[in-house]
């Protein structure tokens, strides 16, 4: 698939996405789940070129020296968070008025991160499981986690 396909198809999902945030018949949790489907579909061909299962993860430092120390040894031991609350990145999406606000936020407000339940515990306990500090500044380094430099392979990443 070439960019222009691949450029083609992100903004077919933007629209829709549009079109499903301007929708005030629908339930505000069929929009929800529905908007979160195509973000992540937007996100995997934004990242890789296709709608198939991403072939890396993005990972927190810390997961990731837990998974290479052996500590982390299967993916269900990883929590999976947006980097920026989906609730948040929602509401960004209703106030959107065109297809190229909604294909900003998407790229810039839909990282899917793995990170370790003692961070996510930390998270919820500074508050921040579903909202930014109350300055505004990147909850993740608010609570003290880093991602890892470089997106890491899925296969062959838990060793069995």
């Amino acid at each position: 698939m070439n960019n222009q396909e691949i450029e083609s198809i992100k903004k077919t999902i933007a629209k829709s996405i549009l079109e499903l945030v301007s929708n005030h018949i629908l339930p505000n949790s069929a929009i929800s789940a529905s908007v979160r489907q195509l973000g992540v579909i937007y996100w995997r061909y934004s990242q890789y070129g296709t709608h198939v299962l991403d072939p890396y993860f993005i990972l927190s430092e810390n997961a990731y020296l837990k998974i290479q120390s052996g500590e982390i040894t299967k993916k269900g031991q990883l929590v999976g968070d947006h980097k920026i609350p989906f609730k948040l990145t929602l509401q960004k999406l209703r106030s959107a008025t065109s297809i190229e606000d909604v294909q900003n936020i998407l790229e810039n407000d839909t990282m899917f991160v793995g990170i370790t339940k003692e961070e996510d515990s930390t998270l919820n306990a500074a508050g921040l499981k579903a909202s930014l500090p109350t300055d505004g500044s990147d909850r993740y380094e608010y609570a003290g986690i880093k991602i890892y430099p470089e997106p890491v392979k899925r296969k062959g990443l838990f060793k069995k």
